[in-house]
C-alpha cells in the first residue's frame, strides 16, 4: 500500500491514506516508550472529540502498559471525506485500519481491541490480514447483523433515541429502575444528547453516520472467521440488549482460538465494570 503522510496542523495529526482515499485523524501511539502498541477501534458514531468516545482509550492509557493508537473511522469525527465513500461494508473500515497501521507501525504485528462496531472491524481485520494482529479483544460485538437495529434507533429524535439506547444497552434498567432512578436517567440522557451534537453542523455529518449504520447491516463473518489462528478474547455482558448473550456466544464459537469472559454493565461493560480493564490488559500482555 502506498500511503503518504500529511500533517494538517500540529494539533491535528492527519494521515493521508492515498490508497483508501481518506485523511484519517488519529491520536497516538501514546504511552511509555517500548510498550506494545494497542490499536483501539470504537463503536457507532464515535468521534474523538466526544467524552463518551474518549473514555475507553483514556482508561487503557491510564494503565501505562500500552502505546494506545486510536482514530476516527471513515465518515466520522475529523476523518475526511464523509461523503462519496463507496459501497458500505465493514471490510472497508478494516482495510482503512490496516493501511493506517502499515504507515504508523510498520510491518510488525500489533495488539487490537475492538468495541461494539469497532469489534466488527477487528473481526474483518482478522479475516483480511491475521498476520498483522498479535492478539485481539472483541467486546460487545456480534459476528453478523443479527443484533439490535441501530439504524432504526438513529431515526428517532435525539432525546427519545438516547433514552432507548441507554435502556437497551443494559436490560437491568427496567421500567421499575427507570421510575426509581428518573433523575439519574435524565442526567444520562442529557449527557449523551449533548455529546451527539459534536460536529452535527459539519458537511457530511449525517451521511457519514448513515454509511456506518448501513455497513453494520451487511456485516457477516460467520463463514470466514473460523480460519482465524490469532489469540482472541471475546467479552460480553448478559444484560447487553444491543449485542445479546446469544450473539456473544456465537462469536466465541466461530473463532477456534477464542476465550470468552463475562462482565457487568451491559453494552458499556468496557468502561463500567472495574474488572474489565485490568483483565484485558493482563490478557493482552500474557504472551509478551
Amino acid at each position: 500500500r502506498r500511503v503518504l503522510f500529511r500533517s494538517v496542523a500540529a494539533t491535528m495529526p492527519v494521515m493521508r491514506l492515498e490508497t483508501r482515499g481518506l485523511d484519517v485523524y488519529y491520536e497516538g501511539p501514546t504511552g511509555p516508550p517500548g510498550a506494545p502498541v494497542l490499536m483501539v477501534l470504537l463503536g457507532t458514531a464515535s468521534d474523538l472529540r466526544s467524552l463518551v468516545s474518549k473514555q475507553l482509550p483514556e482508561l487503557l492509557k491510564s494503565k501505562g502498559l500500552f502505546r494506545v493508537l486510536v482514530f476516527d473511522q471513515r465518515g466520522l469525527g475529523r476523518t475526511q471525506p464523509k461523503v462519496g465513500l463507496g459501497e458500505p461494508c465493514v471490510a472497508a473500515y478494516a482495510a482503512d485500519a490496516l493501511a493506517l497501521a502499515d504507515t504508523l507501525l510498520g510491518p510488525e504485528p500489533f495488539l487490537t481491541l475492538g468495541y461494539s462496531f469497532g469489534g466488527c472491524v477487528v473481526q474483518e481485520m482478522l479475516v483480511q490480514a491475521p498476520h498483522r494482529v498479535r492478539r485481539a479483544v472483541l467486546s460487545a460485538c456480534a459476528p453478523d447483523a443479527n443484533t439490535y437495529r441501530m439504524d432504526l434507533l438513529w431515526q428517532l429524535p435525539p432525546e427519545e433515541r438516547a433514552r432507548k439506547l441507554l435502556t437497551q444497552a443494559d436490560t437491568s434498567r427496567t421500567p421499575q429502575w427507570q421510575s426509581e432512578n428518573a433523575v439519574q436517567l435524565q442526567l444520562m440522557v442529557d449527557f449523551v444528547t449533548s455529546d451527539w451534537k459534536l460536529g452535527e453542523s459539519e458537511e457530511g455529518y449525517a451521511e457519514g453516520r448513515k454509511f456506518q449504520l448501513q455497513a453494520r447491516l451487511v456485516h457477516d463473518v460467520s463463514s470466514t472467521l473460523s480460519s482465524c489462528n490469532v489469540p482472541v478474547l471475546v467479552t460480553g455482558s448478559v444484560t447487553d440488549g444491543i449485542c445479546s448473550e446469544v450473539s456473544t456466544r456465537q462469536l466465541h464459537a466461530l473463532c477456534p482460538t477464542s476465550e470468552l469472559r463475562w462482565y457487568q454493565g451491559g453494552h458499556a461493560h468496557v468502561t463500567l465494570d472495574p474488572k474489565y480493564i485490568p483483565d484485558v490488559a493482563a490478557w493482552l500482555l500474557s504472551a509478551e
